[in-house]
């Protein structure tokens, strides 16, 4: 039996069975909070897609994750059953096409054979298809699932345009926590705005997770025990550093391709049309 994710019934069953589901989240307050914290810290324009996660300062990443605890904490005690939260970072997207974010699984950060993680976006600034709102691709979390990790190939970013036409964009309100399986493919499209589109993205796993990190190396992927310190303190796009590494495992060899997707895809949906 899966284990409860959402407090609220409806919504956990939402979650399994599609991969995502929106709820209210954070008050008025906290995203303007949060809000003048990221205009202080990045009072200047700039271009593309930006995570604050990837590349700061240690200092500057911990004084960001300390923000987002302060206003996230008691937040995920109410909506989430018996997890945790990891921290967050900024993610902004600024006007422009090259804001462009193509279609995507994020990384595996735990055992997923034990533990399911799960990304928390949430828009300071109302969010939708003008100004890059999140896309996603309903069910996909349930399709063929490998490791996901630095210098590992995500299949599905290798198909990026041909998954387009399935993106569903999620258009939402300042503080609503869109909650997705980190299985999910979602991305997002250029913000064709005229101002940035702020939001904060935290992770949520169950309470007796551990973490991993998984690291591609002469075609295999190095599974690594890791731990909140290493992705606020080190810099993780430069590898496992000082990890332990616990296995070696073989990628699959049936990885998933635009065929397969097509087919699965299509059994998926038929029976998701069911599930409601």
């Amino acid at each position: 039996m899966e284990r409860q994710i959402i407090n609220d019934k409806a919504h956990d069953d939402i979650l399994k069975k599609k991969g995502y589901v929106v709820s209210s989240f954070i008050d008025d307050v906290a995203v303007a909070a949060l809000l003048r914290e990221f205009q202080s810290l990045y009072p200047d324009s700039a271009s593309g897609f930006y995570a604050a996660a990837h590349g700061e300062r240690p200092e500057l990443k911990k004084y960001i994750y300390d923000q987002v605890i302060m206003h996230f904490s008691g937040p995920v005690s109410n909506l989430f059953h018996e997890c945790k939260l990891l921290g967050g970072t900024f993610v902004v997207k600024y006007p422009g096409g090259d804001s462009h974010l193509a279609p995507h699984k994020d990384w595996s950060i735990t055992d997923e054979e034990q533990h399911l993680s799960y990304s928390v976006w949430v828009p300071l600034v109302e969010a939708n298809t003008g100004n890059g709102a999140v896309t996603v691709i309903p069910y996909s979390h349930l399709l063929a699932q490998d490791h996901r990790g630095l210098n590992i190939e995500d299949p599905y970013a290798v198909m990026g345009e041909a998954l387009r036409q399935y993106m569903l964009t999620v258009n939402m309100r300042p503080g609503e926590a869109l909650v997705f399986d980190t299985r999910l493919v979602h991305g997002s499209e250029p913000n064709i705005s005229d101002s940035p589109r702020v939001a904060v993205l935290a992770t949520v796993v169950p309470e007796n997770a551990g973490l991993r990190f998984y690291y591609g190396n002469k075609g295999l992927i190095e599974e690594y025990e890791a731990n909140i310190d290493f992705y606020l303190h080190e810099n993780i796009l430069n590898g496992p550093a000082s990890l332990s590494k616990i296995r070696d495992i073989s990628p699959k060899p049936d990885r998933i391709n635009r065929e397969k997707f097509d087919e699965l895809y299509s059994k998926l949906r038929i029976q998701g049309s069911f599930l409601f």
